[in-house]
């Protein structure tokens, strides 16, 4: 009889373990579907999205620039001078409506050509610029961009 008491016992025991691992792996999964929602949260923070900027006008190769970058310097280069840029962003800002490149000629074997349009900030731009884009396999797609 004490066996079969025993065996009872354990066997609930054997279940109530299965539950509360079941209850743990739900719990588990609501965190991490918590954290991922807040992190997506955080990407549409105002300070993180700025619609208005293009980019960084002194990338951080040009250190002894950025030594001497005020707003003067900056509206010379043809920017947009942020001096209550969120932190991390750049202080001297590419105007959002600068221009690049753009496609002039494409084809259905995915070969494409580029040409400039816009100011050209880091020096002179390499033009026309060709495209090619390929499918290696599943996995892979290759984009190569040269000076023809």
């Amino acid at each position: 009889m004490a066996r079969r008491v025993l065996s009872l016992v354990a066997s609930r025991l054997q279940s109530n373990r299965s539950i509360l691992n079941v209850l743990a792996f739900a719990l588990l999964i609501i965190l991490i579907a918590l954290a991922i929602w807040l992190s997506v949260d955080q990407l549409d923070h105002p300070s993180i999205r700025r619609s208005d900027v293009a980019g960084d006008c002194v990338p951080h190769y040009h250190d002894q620039l950025l030594e001497h970058l005020d707003a003067q310097l900056c509206q010379k280069l043809g920017c947009s001078w942020q001096p209550e840029a969120p932190a991390g962003a750049p202080k001297c800002q590419i105007p959002a409506d600068h221009t690049g490149y753009s496609v002039d000629f494409r084809n259905d074997a995915g070969q494409a050509t580029l040409t400039y349009d816009g100011e050209e900030f880091y020096g002179p731009a390499v033009e026309p610029l060709a495209v090619n884009l390929s499918v290696v396999d599943d996995n892979i797609f290759r984009i190569t961009i040269y000076d023809p």
